[in-house]
C-alpha cells in the first residue's frame, strides 16, 4: 500500500513558502520604491512618471529574483539600467531636462497656454497608451516626448488647452450669454408692439410667431459654441489624432 502525506501538512508547507516569498517581495518592492524616490525627487510633481518607471523596474527585479534566463543571450537576466548612476543618467535626467525646456518655454507664465506643456500634460502622457507604444522601456530617446525632438513634432498638450481671448470668456459662460441674449430678444419683440403690459402683446398671433424665432437664435448660439470648442481645442485634437 502506498502512503501519502496528509493534505493538511502539504498545504501548510506551501502556505509557509508562499508567505515567505510574498514577504520577501514586499521588502524588495519597498526598497525599490525608496531607491527610486531618492533619485527621482526632482520629478516629484510628476508622480505618474515615477510610477511608470517603478512598475517597469519592479518587473525587472522580479526577473532577477526568479533567476530568469534571458532568451536572447541564454544568460541570467540583467536589468536594463545596471551601470553606475544608470537610473539617474538614463531615466531621470532626460525627463528632467525635457521638463526644464517646457518650463523655460513658458516665459514665467507669459507664453500662451498651448505653447508649452505643464505638469498635468506630462502626467497625463504617462498613463496613456501612446506612452507605452512610443516611449516604452528602456526609454526610447527617439520618442517625440523628449526635448531633442523638434518642437513642431514634439508631443503637445494632452489635456485642456486654454486660449486667452474674448471668445474664450464667451465659451466658458455660454449659458449665461444664452439666457441674456434670448431674454433681450424676447423683450424687444414684446416692447415693439407698444402695449401697456407684456402679456397683452403675447396674446397676438403675429407676436407669438415672432417669439418662435428665439429658438432659431438659441440654435445659432449652440452652433457658435460648438465651433468655438473645435477652434480653441484644435491643437489638442491634432495631437491626439496625428501624434505617434
Amino acid at each position: 500500500m502506498r502512503l501519502e502525506s496528509p493534505p493538511a501538512i502539504v498545504n501548510v508547507g506551501v502556505l509557509r513558502h508562499r508567505h515567505s516569498t510574498n514577504l520577501r517581495c514586499e521588502l524588495v518592492y519597498v526598497a525599490l520604491y525608496l531607491l527610486v524616490w531618492g533619485e527621482a525627487s526632482n520629478l516629484r510633481f510628476t508622480p505618474e512618471c515615477i510610477c511608470y518607471s517603478y512598475h517597469f523596474m519592479a518587473k525587472e527585479v522580479n526577473h532577477v529574483i526568479d533567476e530568469h534566463i534571458d532568451p536572447d543571450i541564454a544568460r541570467p537576466f540583467m536589468p536594463t539600467v545596471s551601470i553606475e548612476l544608470g537610473f539617474l543618467k538614463s531615466v531621470i535626467m532626460p525627463i528632467y531636462n525635457t521638463i526644464k525646456v517646457e518650463v523655460d518655454s513658458s516665459r514665467n507664465g507669459k507664453a500662451h497656454h498651448y505653447a508649452w506643456r505643464n505638469y498635468d500634460d506630462i502626467n497625463e502622457y504617462f498613463w496613456s497608451r501612446r506612452c507605452l507604444k512610443s516611449l516604452g522601456w528602456p526609454l526610447n530617446f527617439e520618442s517625440n516626448f523628449f526635448k531633442t525632438t523638434p518642437k513642431g513634432k514634439r508631443v503637445g498638450k494632452t489635456g485642456f488647452v486654454e486660449r486667452r481671448s474674448f471668445w474664450n470668456v464667451y465659451k466658458h459662460f455660454d449659458r449665461l450669454w444664452v439666457m441674456l441674449i434670448l431674454f433681450f430678444q424676447a423683450a424687444i419683440i414684446v416692447s415693439w408692439e407698444g402695449t401697456n403690459y407684456p402679456w397683452q402683446a403675447l396674446k397676438r398671433r403675429d407676436v407669438q410667431v415672432k417669439m418662435l424665432t428665439v429658438f432659431i437664435t438659441w440654435s445659432a448660439m449652440r452652433l457658435l459654441q460648438s465651433v468655438l470648442d473645435a477652434g480653441t481645442q484644435y491643437r489638442f485634437l491634432f495631437n491626439q489624432v496625428f501624434a505617434i
